[in-house]
């Protein structure tokens, strides 16, 4: 019986924006672990949350997301993201997440209605035609917040690859609402056809490693949309996110 790949996640805080000292530091901590780095990585997105007028998936721990890339690899392609903290989604709470479109909205939308989230789908008969945004007005959704993030990427892997490893750097400004303070996160990625523990294990190890290197590092569980926000979204940034990866 194969054992399925899992990706681990850890999330730290920074105080000082220094993307390019952390990748350094990370170049050294995978080379060490006899690691093959990549090159690094640099996009652009725009995360824009979309939410009920009274704020239903906001109060029930779900979130929804168009994802827009401006720069990199994806420049031009545009993700949309449900993710939640309903018992009956797969590991990692991620429901939907599918190129932008009629067939993803629709998906996200029915599973929406499952969770107890009203909206108006099927009663405009305009889901099945227009871009993914048009969709979800219909459908009686507003956007919530909007945030671009400039991303800093350092990828390293094992030949087979049983293990990989992942060190992300975000800046993030807040477009909607305005008058919030950029941040900076840093978010650590482990991945790996292994048992969950050890997957783990290697996340927390380059988690220390880096903290040590970096002492304005600190783990968190703000997410970038309660700091957009402005408040505490308790249970949706968990420090540590598991994923079971669909292959």
């Amino acid at each position: 019986m194969s054992v399925p790949r899992l990706a681990v996640q850890r999330k730290l805080a920074v105080r000082t924006a220094d993307g390019r000292s952390l990748g350094r530091s990370w170049g050294v901590l995978c080379r060490n672990l006899g690691l093959a780095v990549r090159a690094p990585g640099r996009e652009t997105f725009t995360d824009t949350y979309w939410d009920t007028p009274d704020r239903r998936l906001l109060a029930g721990s779900i979130r929804l997301r168009l994802r827009d890339f401006s720069s990199g690899p994806r420049a031009g392609e545009c993700v949309l993201i449900l993710r939640g903290q309903q018992e009956a989604q797969a590991v990692g709470g991620i429901a939907v997440a599918a190129p932008c479109g009629p067939g993803s909205v629709l998906e996200a939308l029915r599973l929406l209605r499952t969770w107890g989230v009203p909206h108006r789908m099927g009663e405009s008969g305009r889901e099945d035609a227009g871009d993914a945004r048009a969709c979800l007005r219909a459908a009686g959704l507003r956007p919530l917040a909007a945030l671009e993030v400039r991303r800093s990427y350092w990828t390293a892997e094992m030949s087979a690859p049983v293990l990989g490893l992942r060190l992300v750097y975000d800046d993030v400004t807040t477009r909607e609402p305005r008058g919030r303070p950029r941040l900076s996160q840093v978010e650590v990625h482990a991945w790996g056809r292994a048992p969950l523990d050890v997957v783990a294990a290697a996340c927390d190890g380059a988690v220390g490693l880096i903290r040590q290197r970096h002492p304005d590092c600190t783990e968190t569980a703000l997410t970038k949309l309660a700091h957009a926000l402005g408040i505490s979204l308790e249970g949706m940034g968990d420090m540590l996110t598991v994923e079971q990866v669909q292959e």
